[in-house]
């Protein structure tokens, strides 16, 4: 499995990052947006519920482990098909042409599962069995180590992102096999993933402690608000349009586009469209302030609810990395490792990985403290409380 999607994987980032760098040299595509969203839209009314493919697959693995012994399909089985990750990475692709602030690690996972359900539908015609949630687990380690470089949070978000609150240590070999094989074999054919400049993490002592500790209560608090709010929008804009999607597609599509204008002839740039990810660096920096987190998430939350397909990972590292690094010197906290705390623990709050979370700060952010990044996963996740990007999880 790591073998298949690590090269996958590869692939996939390849093509996303052209997409990106070609809506970057060309900002005006933004005024096709609504056109985008309605055929993002028209896609899912010809192929089905694709866009909740990692929430279908979350359910299936928590039915075959809770009904192993019951013959016959589980009760809350979805039966998956490997045309879900295609019809999710074409329109992922639509989406970074366009300038959609949306991420790509969603699609490359949703790819994981996609092979992994070609895998066993081919066990299970020449070999009469099946082994679905062990494909299912090993596909999703394989893509996320894939996508970050990050084989221990690989491993750790295949065993946990159905279940967070048990770590399936039964399929522990496997996707350390699959998410390792797949980052060696992405890391030889080259993958681009986000790079972070140098800089030192805060040393140890109880006053940062109790930094760490404030700044990582109010990150889980604003995570959540986050979330709340897109939930939230997502509902009441169905509400205003009484049922019709398509029209509150085009409703919410064509305010991004308004968005997206008014900021360019604000600032001159389209920098909040699209992945933003040297948002994340000039944080670090400290050449960031709480408009970049603010507008940053109007842009991710229009792009969200018109239901433009790529991810939410990459968007909560980016918002993350913006809240803190505008929180941080308010607490005493310096740009850089304030900026590295918070964007990983939004995305803890936001995914309820705190284990995962933190194996990606290591490995992605190089925070060479482990305790304060820890703390700062683990308050932000509690303070968050158990709303999150994926549905379904058995928290």
């Amino acid at each position: 499995m790591g073998l298949f999607v690590g090269p996958l994987i590869s692939l996939f980032s390849l093509i996303i990052t052209y997409a990106s760098t070609y809506n970057y040299s060309h900002g005006h595509l933004v005024f096709l947006l609504p056109i985008g969203a309605v055929f993002t839209y028209a896609t899912y009314q010809i192929f089905g519920g694709y866009q909740k493919f990692t929430n279908y697959a979350i359910d299936d693995i928590n039915a075959i482990e809770e009904e192993k012994e019951i013959k016959g399909t589980p009760k809350g089985y979805v039966k998956l098909s490997p045309w879900m990750g295609i019809v999710n990475f074409f329109n992922s692709i639509i989406s970074q042409t366009l300038g959609a602030a949306v991420g790509k690690e969603g699609v490359g996972v949703q790819l994981g599962i996609s092979s992994a359900v070609l895998f066993d539908t081919a066990e299970r015609r020449l070999f009469k069995s099946s082994n679905l949630e062990c494909y299912l687990m090993t596909g999703a380690s394989a893509a996320f180590g894939s996508l970050f470089q990050s084989p221990v949070a690989g491993t750790l978000f295949g065993l946990q992102f159905a279940s967070p609150k048990n770590t399936r240590l039964d399929m522990f070999l496997p996707c350390v096999l699959a998410s390792f094989m797949g980052n060696i074999s992405s890391d030889l054919i080259g993958v681009h993933v986000l790079t972070v400049p140098n800089y030192m993490p805060l040393a140890i002592s109880f006053s940062n402690y109790f930094r760490v500790l404030i700044f990582s209560l109010l990150i889980g608090i604003v995570t959540r608000i986050c979330c709340f709010i897109t939930d939230k929008v997502r509902e009441d804009t169905k509400k205003l349009f009484k049922g019709n999607q398509m029209m509150a597609v085009i409703f919410l599509s064509t305010l991004l586009v308004i968005l997206s204008l008014v900021v360019h002839q604000a600032e001159g740039t389209y920098k909040y469209n699209g992945m933003s990810l040297n948002l994340i660096t000039l944080s670090i920096l400290g050449e960031t302030n709480i408009l970049d987190f603010l507008i940053k998430f109007l842009f991710i939350l229009l792009s969200l609810s018109a239901g433009f397909q790529g991810g939410e990972v990459l968007p909560l590292l980016v918002l993350g990395s913006t809240l803190g690094g505008a929180l941080g010197p308010l607490i005493g906290i310096a740009d850089a490792p304030a900026s590295a705390l918070g964007a990983i623990g939004m995305l803890s709050g936001g995914t309820n990985l705190s284990l995962v979370c933190f194996a990606l700060g290591l490995e992605l952010f190089h925070y060479s403290e482990p305790s304060m990044l820890f703390m700062a996963a683990a308050a932000s996740f509690v303070l968050s409380g158990k709303i999150g990007i994926y549905r379904g999880q058995r928290l």
